[in-house]
């Protein structure tokens, strides 16, 4: 993942993650990247009198702090982590908001973290932070789901072609969704380039008139099949379009045009592929391009076992306060 340059590692719930905490070792020696492990610690005033064993919130704080700074130095001592520019920080306060202050004083380019979940529960990639920051973060998130697998790694790029009805430009078009696409199959591809990866692309098409066209008596099977036709055709010359037009650093790409629903569309076919890693694009609101962040994404990522990795638009800031 040669993109990046300064990395910014989230360790909590401590201890991490060994594969998570691996590869963003790994990635940051490849790149000649300089490497952040931050701690976020909830401030201990919010915890119940009964449960501080008669500290005050400040000084549990203090102490919960300090073993942290311990652990995360003892983190880096380790010989395979020796040889790469590792620094480490523990803030306080509420993890997403410190995450995102790190990331725009600091200038990060990529953060990392392991999937949140529960001992004893199905593995969820879906908790609190990482979902606020795949809304409201600057750069780009890598949640790591599991350790990949033996063989070349296998990259699914999701995007979002349509702009409007039957392809015309209309109230629905969303430049800013838009604008994704380029970003998501060029950092896809620059990936898939430095890992010697394939390269997979979807798109998923529906006919925005399907639900209208089922009631409408007076247009036959024919007519309803052949207005299917145009929508998939006009699906079809703007997906290969934007793959003829895309800089994917020279590797080449399957591209996969897939009718019905986008998160059954991108699950079915990341199980078949055994792919490890989603790119997809976030835009802080509902809607689908390469899955923004809404119902359909959460569907996706709830079932998918593999690491998400989220782009925002290029002009998107952020509404976190430094």
């Amino acid at each position: 993942m040669a993109p990046f340059r300064n990395i910014l590692f989230v360790t909590d719930p401590m201890p991490p993650k060994r594969f998570a905490l691996d590869q963003a070792v790994q990635l940051a020696r490849k790149a000649g990247a300089s490497l952040t492990l931050l701690s976020v610690v909830k401030d201990a005033a919010e915890i119940p009198d009964e449960a501080r064993a008669g500290l005050s919130g400040r000084d549990l704080t203090a102490l919960v702090v300090a073993h942290r700074l311990r652990t995360l130095t003892e983190l880096t001592r380790a010989p395979t982590r020796q040889g790469i520019d590792i620094r480490i920080g523990v803030k306080t306060g509420t993890p997403f908001i410190e995450i995102i202050r790190a990331v725009v004083r600091n200038g990060h380019d990529l953060v990392m973290m392991s999937a949140e979940g529960r001992s004893g529960l199905k593995q969820r990639l879906f908790g609190t932070t990482s979902m606020h920051l795949m809304r409201k973060c600057p750069c780009p998130v890598l949640v790591l789901k599991r350790k990949q697998g033996r063989g070349p790694m296998r990259i699914l790029a999701a995007v979002d072609v349509a702009d409007g009805w039957f392809g015309k430009t209309n109230a629905t078009t969303d430049p800013e969704r838009l604008s994704l696409n380029p970003r998501i199959l060029a950092l896809a591809g620059e990936i898939a380039a430095s890992e010697g990866a394939e390269l997979h692309v979807i798109q998923a098409w529906s006919s925005d008139f399907d639900g209208y066209l089922e009631v409408r008596s007076e247009l036959g099977d024919d007519a309803i099949r052949q207005l299917r036709k145009q929508t998939k055709q006009r699906f079809a010359e703007k997906f290969n379009r934007l793959i003829a037009g895309a800089d994917t650093a020279g590797v080449a790409v399957n591209p996969h045009l897939v009718r019905g629903d986008p998160a059954e569309a991108i699950i079915a076919l990341a199980r078949r592929e055994r792919i490890d890693l989603l790119v997809m694009g976030t835009i802080c609101r509902t809607g689908i391009a390469g899955l923004f962040v809404g119902n359909t994404a959460e569907k996706v990522l709830a079932e998918l076992d593999a690491s998400v990795l989220t782009v925002k638009p290029a002009d998107f800031t952020t509404p976190v306060e430094a």
